[in-house]
């Protein structure tokens, strides 16, 4: 059996007592005075980027903008089928997940993913020349960048406007380097490693939209963040739909009980997406 202790943002136990974030940055405080060094393991969700970077609700009515421009038809269809589904969060995403599985249908996954990078650039704005050289070379808004291209905007690190609770994290992990190594997110950007690099800390990525270890996230001098739903650099898919986040990744959920025994877990701004991280959990 794999042990570790469990602390949401909004509690002080792993019983998930809401005792507010006071007991939540006590509890931190008390467990990097403790003698017992055990890693620290972040796992975060979209709650903590989205005062910047769209979220589910944002990205739903972009997303229906973008496709109202190829096929207004198959706007009114999702409008239709969800007249009467009222505000449920379940509501919000099955339609989070009916408009970005139709974009891949009408726009292809090569504009889905430039829908999602430049919802991420909601973070960004250019300051060095290579940096503006890549912006200006796109024609349309929704262009995908090359791999390469996404590299120049993250090595533009004062471009990136961090929120606070991602800002704190990146100087944490470069204050306390032996306790803080790993991360894993569900998010598609980049920000906490542009908050470790601030924080004059080497970053790695490493993410996922298929099954893969999560070996690379060893502990090391080096902040690790695995992205477990992809990455807004189009290496890999984002992944949007149910069927793709319920899709078997035993390997994957085998090196996540690996990355977190032993380890104290802080879970910040995750909604429970029914996916490999919520398979773990039950």
């Amino acid at each position: 059996m794999t042990k570790r202790a469990t602390m949401n943002a909004d509690s002080s136990s792993p019983s998930g007592a809401e005792d507010g974030p006071e007991a939540f940055v006590s509890r931190l405080g008390a467990e990097l005075e403790s003698s017992d060094v055990r890693p620290i393991v972040f796992v975060l969700g979209s709650g903590l980027s989205n005062a910047i970077i769209p979220g589910v609700g944002r990205m739903t009515t972009a997303g229906m903008d973008f496709l109202g421009r190829r096929s207004p038809d198959a706007v009114l269809r999702i409008v239709e089928e969800f007249a009467d589904a009222g505000t449920d969060p379940n509501t919000a995403a099955l339609r989070y997940e009916r408009v970005l599985s139709s974009l891949d249908s009408y726009v292809g996954p090569e504009y889905v993913k430039g829908f999602v990078q430049e919802l991420t650039l909601s973070a960004y704005a250019a300051v060095s020349p290579g940096a503006h050289g890549v912006l200006a070379g796109r024609r349309r808004r929704y262009d995908p960048l090359e791999i390469a291209a996404c590299g120049i905007l993250e090595n533009d690190i004062e471009g990136w406007q961090l929120p606070r609770g991602i800002r704190a994290l990146g100087v944490l992990a470069a204050q306390h380097p032996e306790r803080f190594s790993r991360a894993i997110t569900t998010n598609f950007d980049p920000l906490l490693e542009i908050a470790v690099r601030r924080a004059h800390r080497a970053s790695l990525t490493v993410s996922f939209d298929k099954d893969g270890s999560l070996h690379p996230l060893a502990p090391s001098p080096v902040f690790a963040v695995g992205h477990l739903h992809g990455y807004w650099d189009g290496g890999t898919y984002t992944l949007h739909t149910g069927r793709r986040l319920k899709q078997p990744r035993p390997q994957l959920v085998g090196s996540l009980k690996d990355l977190m025994s032993g380890a104290l877990v802080v879970v910040m701004g995750y909604g429970g997406w029914n996916d490999v991280f919520s398979a773990l959990r039950g």
